[in-house]
């Protein structure tokens, strides 16, 4: 009768936590797939828009080994990771005709999702309970780091899904299973630390251990560990990725020397960034915030999880336990000391090693009790860890999950869209005071130098930016404050190749295309516009000379239709009118007044020159609709004083 009770006891538990398990799934699917559709910019818009900016070339462009990613000017092509996920990513939407964004969240959240076959395949060679595999199902698809960065558009869970199914054809090697596993092991191993070297290095180093220390038990002693064989397959397993991974980077240094900004972001040249420093690993931000707070406190539930790790090392009499929870925990912590630098500037980057941790805590739960109850005592701690994991992901990642962003609140955006909209197809752009951010470029959908922060030759791109296009011509400048130039001043008084330069305002930055005389010479009708002319006035840098116009018009909104061009006019005392074309993009309010969130060129702006203007002048509106143009009822005075 006992063992009855006890027998339904353990199937009631092992239910329970096979059904928490796919809870945690069903929910990690549901977060990636309703949110799949976020821009890009949510957190570290700076790395997915880089990874989307190559995707997308190769949708326009094809695909090329030395990829482009067109943000540092031409030669446009500065590789680094070997572009896998890129390339599947722009096949997939291409073959279903879809958003190129979704489509990337969604890759990238399969391939976590993906880890899940190997993990499940280590359990079964290293003869682990079936709960150890559900409740590490359970903490990985709680977790915060990975119901977050999971279903970013990175290239971090491809690199993480090689990584362990690496590991998996590592132990079926050990097991005697020959030389298909090492095989499996050598490819798997190579494309981990091809597609992100900081992802496959340290597996492969501790892997290296591992293998050491089995030889050694294995032959009884360190010389017998040390044979012919076992050099051979030293080399080959762990030497051979590493000569690969090399040549790679090797390839892409030599490619972007090419580029004068990538010279700067060679190998050589990002070193001490890559690696860190002894005092950053001995600094406490590595202990306080990369390994407590982002690791520790909001993936292993805190002081919880670390005690139990360790009452499982200490109070488990299976060396064999203790020995897998070592090398999972040394999985998890070696690349925090390794990479160091990149660790504390990036939170996305454990998301390739949190994954070993929480190994490490599953088996710790599912196996280091003992006794009839340890199921039932697993279910309870297993439940009490999945719902700290959310309690963690409710107050931190969640808020940025469910965010709505849009044209209307996020600069970057705005800023693409408004580039987009005023630019010829095979037009380049050059973009200022967004450091060499892909983010601006990427939704312009258009090649650009955007001039990072540091670059040098700051002169020579505003004296000659067609030199940094590699012969597109220029169509479009934006700055924003954060560049010290080109000033507004200089983008109201911009000529290139002969043509003056129209400037507006865009989110408090100034962007600059080139001025258009389309429709000027058609027949003129008096219409009563859909639409404002809101203000005129000053420049948010209140620049001398210059004045502001801003409104908005549409054709029909309800159906979002707009005009192809609209010019601001001034009519000066004698009846004389001068046209300045405007530059249209989003406008505040519009989409609101037409229920349409896809109204986002309604707006029209310029800023002009005013030391030739002096007097009053009636300032209006005229719009190109059809073969027609219109001019609307709108009108304000502008008065011009000479100083």
């Amino acid at each position: 009768m006992k063992f009855y009770k006890l027998s339904s006891q353990y199937l009631s538990s092992i239910r329970g936590i096979q059904l928490i398990s796919l809870a945690t799934l069903v929910y990690a699917f549901y977060i990636a797939l309703n949110y799949a559709g976020q821009p890009l910019i949510e957190l570290f818009g700076f790395r997915q828009t880089q990874t989307a900016l190559t995707s997308f070339w190769f949708i326009q462009e094809g695909y090329k080994l030395a990829y482009e990613t067109p943000v540092s000017g031409a030669p446009w092509s500065i590789p680094f990771e070997f572009p896998l996920y890129q390339a599947i990513v722009a096949f997939i939407s291409q073959l279903l005709d879809s958003d190129l964004g979704k489509t990337g969240r969604l890759v990238s959240f399969a391939f976590l999702v993906l880890c899940l076959y190997p993990v499940n395949e280590i359990c079964k060679s290293l003869k682990l309970s079936r709960s150890s595999f559900y409740l590490f199902v359970g903490l990985l698809f709680s977790s915060p780091i990975y119901l977050f960065w999971g279903r970013t558009f990175m290239i971090e869970t491809m690199a993480l899904f090689f990584a362990v199914l690496a590991i998996k054809y590592f132990l079926d090697f050990l097991n005697a299973k020959g030389k298909w596993a090492a095989a499996g092991f050598f490819v798997c191993i190579s494309l981990a630390i091809l597609q992100k070297a900081t992802t496959g290095l340290p597996v492969l180093a501790v892997l290296a251990f591992v293998f050491l220390f089995y030889e050694i038990d294995r032959n009884k002693s360190i010389i017998g560990a040390i044979s012919v064989k076992n050099i051979i397959w030293a080399v080959t397993l762990f030497a051979l990725p590493i000569v690969i991974g090399y040549g790679w980077t090797f390839y892409t240094d030599i490619i972007k020397s090419k580029n004068e900004f990538g010279m700067s972001i060679t190998s050589q040249s990002l070193s001490a960034w890559n690696w860190g420093t002894l005092t950053q690993r001995l600094s406490m931000p590595l202990y306080s915030d990369v390994i407590w707070s982002r690791i520790i406190k909001g993936n292993l539930s805190g002081i919880f999880g670390i005690a139990i790790i360790l009452g499982a090392l200490l109070l488990s009499k299976s060396n064999k336990l203790k020995f897998i929870i070592v090398a999972a925990c040394a999985l998890g912590i070696l690349p925090l000391f390794i990479f160091t630098n990149l660790h504390l500037v990036h939170t996305y980057y454990q998301s390739a090693n949190v994954i070993f941790l929480i190994f490490a805590l599953a088996v710790a739960v599912a196996e280091g009790l003992e006794g009839a109850r340890r199921t039932v005592i697993s279910a309870i701690v297993f439940l009490a860890l999945v719902l700290n994991n959310y309690g963690a992901f409710a107050n931190d990642y969640f808020n940025k999950v469910h965010e709505d962003l849009n044209i209307g609140n996020s600069r970057d955006l705005m800023l693409g869209e408004a580039l987009k909209r005023n630019m010829s197809h095979d037009e380049g752009l050059v973009v200022y005071g967004n450091d060499w951010s892909s983010s601006i470029a990427y939704y312009a959908e258009h090649k650009s130098f955007t001039v990072p922060d540091r670059f040098r030759n700051l002169n020579k791109v505003i004296n000659t930016p067609e030199a940094y296009l590699g012969g597109l011509p220029l169509g479009a400048i934006s700055s924003c404050p954060e560049a010290p130039v080109p000033t507004v001043r200089q983008l109201v008084d911009w000529k290139h190749n002969g043509t003056q330069w129209k400037a507006a305002e865009v989110w408090n930055c100034i962007v600059a295309f080139p001025e258009k005389t389309i429709g000027l010479d058609l027949p003129k009708v008096k219409t009563d516009c859909q639409g404002n002319l809101d203000y005129v006035g000053d420049t948010t840098s209140k620049t001398p000379d210059t004045v502001q116009f801003k409104g908005w018009t549409t054709i029909d909104g309800s159906q979002n239709t707009i005009p192809s061009q609209v010019y601001i006019t001034l009519t000066d005392a004698n009846g004389a009118v001068k046209y300045y074309n405007a530059v249209q993009s989003y406008y505040y309010g519009v989409g609101d007044l037409f229920n349409r969130r896809d109204i986002v060129n309604a707006g029209f702006g310029r800023i002009i020159d005013t030391s030739t203007l002096s007097g009053k002048y009636t300032v209006g509106v005229e719009r190109v609709v059809d073969q027609q143009m219109q001019v609307c009822q709108f009108s304000k005075e502008l008065q011009v004083n000479k100083k």
